[in-house]
């Protein structure tokens, strides 16, 4: 559950990020595809963040919390550069 909750909020960094370079841009869709790459390196920190406090807090070992970091990381990451390429 808490896995869903993650991509949950990573998908809404993602949709905040391109709601802000849309606002702040000339409607051009190079801002768009500049957010889409910019959230990626960002919601690698933010995963790493929570593999962290699952091993730190939790007591969940690196194995442990490894596929969930990489089913984490993947999903938002791959919505992100599918925007980033339908854009382009």
């Amino acid at each position: 559950m808490h896995t869903l909750f993650v991509i949950i909020a990573g998908l809404g960094l993602l949709g905040t990020m391109l709601l802000g370079a849309y606002v702040v841009s000339d409607n051009s869709s190079t801002s768009l595809v500049t957010a889409s790459l910019c959230f990626i390196p960002l919601w690698f920190v933010v995963c790493v963040f929570n593999l962290w406090m699952g091993i730190s807090k939790a007591g969940y070992s690196l194995a442990d919390e490894l596929p969930f970091l990489l089913i984490n990381f993947t999903v938002p990451t791959f919505v992100a550069l599918y925007v980033g390429w339908k854009l382009n």
